[in-house]
């Protein structure tokens, strides 16, 4: 299941870009910053509803996902106007072409607003973990 692939769940406190690279730096990914960052090798934007997406391929054998959420809005620009406070970060397979699958996932689920909410006063990944596992989508 896609959930399995959530490697970890990081607090965000940076705003704007910045908090974009706190992720990548709790997510282990700091040598990848400048390469990421740079909005002409990856694919960054807001999916609405408070939600940023942010994917890129790399050489690895299985997807990994790592999540950032903030109590408070990141600054990050969001086309609906609702204050971005859930980060997604996507790392694909230079070799696989699924990643719809996942953004479709996320945003069925993240669609929901208990389930926002719930990954936004989340602990750790494992009960973030619970909470994608249980919803039914």
């Amino acid at each position: 299941m896609i959930w399995e692939d959530v490697v970890d769940f990081f607090i965000i406190t940076k705003k704007g870009k910045e908090s974009i690279i706190e992720l990548l730096e709790k997510s282990g990914y700091s040598s990848m910053i400048n390469e990421i960052v740079d909005e002409k090798k990856m694919f960054m934007y807001s999916i609405g509803k408070g939600i940023y997406f942010i994917r890129t391929m790399i050489d690895i054998d299985e997807e990994e996902v790592y999540i950032g959420v903030s109590e408070e809005d990141t600054g990050l620009k969001s086309f609906d106007g609702i204050p971005v406070k859930i980060i997604i970060l996507l790392f694909h397979p230079k070799d696989k072409k699924n990643f719809v699958k996942f953004v479709s996932f996320f945003f069925r689920l993240l669609n929901i607003p208990s389930v926002r909410n719930e990954i936004i006063k989340a602990k750790d990944v494992d009960e973030v973990k619970g909470i994608l596992k249980r919803e039914p989508v």
